[in-house]
């Protein structure tokens, strides 16, 4: 893979311009999407179906209950009677993430970087003169993975000087979320948060 910028620093050169795309819920949005009966439900993706299941993924209506990644089938059920654990299927989920990145590579081609399954990285650097108004051409993305993926599969993006910033943001207003980081706005963003919602940084580390 190609060396860009600092992905990572927090110092971004004033002429650089990144794009960062992580999809909501991901695993749980995909099975909503593939299957009608679970959309608006709280549900919970896991290896297995059983008591003793995990999560490792829930959908933004099980998030609501407070349950997280992590939590047994039988710890979900005390906090949403209703909630519903649902078999993973990779299959599926790499499909869908191959239609979201060939998405991404139809504006920026090879500045198109996944992070994971479930993120993505866009230098966009190179492409301001294309696209002068970059939160169009987010909007335009939502959009596009609308149309090709369907409804319940959205995504948070953040948009930044750089990728730390750009996470940043798509940690900002989810589900669903766009926010553009510049150097006018930023301090307004980061009084309005914690420690721990800075991306990297646990709760043992804040009490310190």
């Amino acid at each position: 893979m190609k060396k860009i910028l600092n992905y990572n620093s927090v110092i971004g050169k004033e002429q650089s311009l990144i794009m960062y795309v992580d999809m909501n819920s991901y695993f749980a949005s995909c099975e909503q999407q593939l299957q009608p009966h679970l959309r608006n439900k709280a549900i919970g993706v896991c290896p297995y179906d059983g008591p003793n299941a995990v999560v490792i993924a829930a959908s933004k209506e099980a998030k609501k209950f407070g349950i997280k990644t992590g939590m047994s089938a039988s710890e979900c059920k005390i906090l949403c009677p209703d909630f519903q654990m649902v078999p993973t299927r990779p299959y599926h989920y790499r499909r869908i993430h191959v239609q979201i990145m060939t998405i991404l590579r139809n504006y920026c081609g090879e500045d198109v970087f996944p992070k994971s399954i479930d993120e993505a990285v866009i230098n966009l650097t190179n492409h301001k003169y294309i696209y002068k108004d970059v939160l169009h051409l987010a909007k335009q993305i939502k959009q596009d993975i609308y149309h090709a993926v369907g409804e319940y599969v959205t995504c948070s993006i953040g948009i930044a000087a750089n990728a730390f910033f750009a996470k940043l943001a798509t940690e900002l207003q989810k589900p669903d979320g766009l926010i553009f980081i510049t150097a006018d706005n930023v301090d307004n963003y980061l009084s309005q948060m914690n420690l721990t919602d800075i991306p990297g940084i646990a709760r043992a580390a804040e009490k310190g």
